[in-house]
């Protein structure tokens, strides 16, 4: 944890966060001799890590804790004639922790921090569960704290829609044209996409040649953002994911619903769009954007919590 400040200087926090910590857990077990060595069928590492599988699964229903995610990380032999070995898995559970057990580091700060009274005492009670859990089934050799995070999953998503502007224009500005209809809405046209290409957006005209009967001028208009979403919003093999912040290791993860997690950066965008100045005289009849696509892959992540 961070060091930290007097008491009373420490700006708070206005909700509730969770928070995951990882433990190192060991423990003995018993790996079987392949049973068709001599076939040939596998080999002997094939085997161990099938048995294995079956071990993690066993070692995870044994603990019966919020947010629990296991990985098997390596097994070691300790005696090959009793095929004893030690298994070593990741072991990681959720931790939620009110406002009041939470600061921020420093003003302005997009983090935050646990009171170290609280946070010690959290991770002291989760191991004691995990090595109570564990204990009746196994001979549990360590459970040592490893790490904790607030993960933050960064998309890269594509929204678009349309913009729909009503715009008459008078003979005074057709003559200031060069008396061309055509002019005077390319000129309204590269207007409206200067004004709303500053905050993001890319804006394609639909209509550049004549006026429509309703004097609404139509625009396509696309954005790229990058949303970042809590944990939460995934699912997936989170124990893998490595204490370092980058995107080695999230392959393991998707995302559960893009409607769900993004569907407020949507309305966010439509309310940017809305708040832009249009040309002098004109209407905003209607905006509407949608979420078109996202890229699976996830574009970063981070760590919100302050050690």
């Amino acid at each position: 944890m961070a060091r930290r400040p007097e008491q009373s200087t420490l700006p708070a926090t206005t909700h509730d966060q969770t928070v995951r910590f990882y433990f190192d857990v060991a423990i003995s077990c018993l790996i079987p001799e392949y049973p068709h060595r001599r076939r040939g069928k596998s080999s002997d590492a094939a085997w161990e890590a099938r048995y294995m599988e079956g071990v993690q699964e066993d070692v995870s229903a044994a603990i019966d804790m919020e947010g629990l995610s296991i990985a098997h990380r390596k097994h070691e032999v300790v005696d090959a004639a009793y095929r004893l070995h030690t298994a070593h898995f990741t072991v990681s559970v959720t931790q939620k922790f009110t406002a009041a057990e939470c600061f921020i580091p420093r003003e302005g700060y997009v983090g935050f921090s646990i009171k170290p009274k609280q946070f010690l005492k959290a991770k002291a009670a989760l191991e004691a569960k995990i090595r109570n859990a564990l204990k009746e089934k196994w001979i549990v050799h360590t459970v040592s704290y490893d790490y904790a995070a607030s993960w933050i999953f960064v998309y890269e998503v594509k929204i678009a829609g349309t913009v729909e502007l009503r715009r008459i224009f008078s003979q005074e500005e057709i003559d200031d044209a060069d008396g061309s209809v055509r002019q005077a809405i390319e000129n309204f046209n590269y207007e409206v996409v200067s004004n709303l290409e500053y905050p993001g957006f890319t804006v394609i005209p639909q209509i550049s040649m004549r006026r429509p009967k309703d004097n609404i001028y139509k625009f396509d208009v696309y954005r790229t953002e990058y949303c970042g979403v809590t944990e939460d919003a995934v699912s997936g093999d989170i124990a893998r994911l490595k204490k370092e912040n980058n995107t080695s290791s999230v392959h393991y993860l998707e995302l559960k619903s893009a409607r769900d997690s993004f569907g407020g950066h949507v309305e966010d965008a439509e309310m940017l769009l809305e708040l832009q100045d249009l040309p002098e005289g004109t209407q905003l009849v209607r905006a509407a954007l949608d979420l078109v696509d996202y890229d699976e892959d996830i574009y970063d992540c981070g760590n919100d919590l302050v050690y």
